[in-house]
């Protein structure tokens, strides 16, 4: 395993959301869990992390999380150290961030969500936001259609202007691929409790220094049934 170039070497992945909309297909399922091509999602995930030089990774998990620790027990990742963050009740994406911590030790760490994949090098990402010296760095994918997502909207040097909410617009344009550098003095800043990081966290971005990197790379994300169909034949193309 390569070490990380700029000092990033925890991840928070986050893992506990329930998934309502994949139950149809899953039904009881923890979705990062779901077999895809013979493997559980949340390997690959994993697998990208430590390819970039990650060596400890905090999974920030709640429903089913027992169906996620064991499927992790499986995992071979040597050199990785693999530790879990549960909440007691439904934190959504900020609070879960937030309950992570007391386990965070580094200055920034990456985060990232369990039910999607972008095939880009996460290290270039990092590097990113080490230049930057940023508050937050997001990473952005350019999609056909961002009704489901909402879209990025970035200045000239790369700064995060403002996110635009979805709006039901068939239109291609810039989305955020829920992936994150962040800076532990942000996620200290953020209240406990039970709110969105998108939502709440990013909506106001008037104190935040934040920069978005545009990539032209395949995103998937899992979380309906006719894009987690699509999940198979993604991992495995190159």
């Amino acid at each position: 395993m390569k070490d990380s170039s700029v000092g990033v070497s925890e991840a928070i992945v986050l893992a506990g959301g329930r998934g309502t909309r994949l139950q149809s297909v899953i039904p009881g399922q923890q979705k990062v869990v779901a077999q895809v091509a013979g493997f559980p999602f949340i390997e690959r995930v994993i697998e990208q992390i430590e390819v970039a030089g990650i060596r400890r990774i905090i999974l920030a998990v709640g429903y089913a999380s027992d169906q996620v620790k064991q499927a992790v027990s499986n995992f071979e990742f040597p050199g990785v150290d693999i530790v879990f963050s549960e909440e007691t009740e439904p934190l959504g994406t900020g609070g879960a961030v937030r309950n992570c911590l007391p386990l965070v030790s580094e200055d920034n760490v990456l985060i990232l969500n369990g039910d999607s994949l972008v095939k880009f090098p996460l290290i270039e990402f990092l590097n990113f936001h080490h230049v930057k010296t940023a508050d937050l760095s997001m990473l952005l994918c350019n999609v056909a259609d961002i009704s489901r997502f909402g879209e990025v909207i970035l200045g000239d040097d790369e700064q995060i202007l403002g996110l635009r909410e979805k709006q039901g617009l068939s239109v291609r344009g810039w989305i955020n691929a829920g992936i994150y550098a962040v800076k532990k003095s942000l996620i200290a800043s953020m209240p406990v409790g039970s709110y969105s990081f998108e939502t709440d966290v990013l909506s106001d971005l008037t104190n935040i220094l934040a920069f978005g990197l545009r990539v032209d790379a395949p995103f998937l994300d899992i979380g309906t049934p006719v894009d987690f169909s699509k999940a198979a034949d993604f991992v495995v193309k190159d």
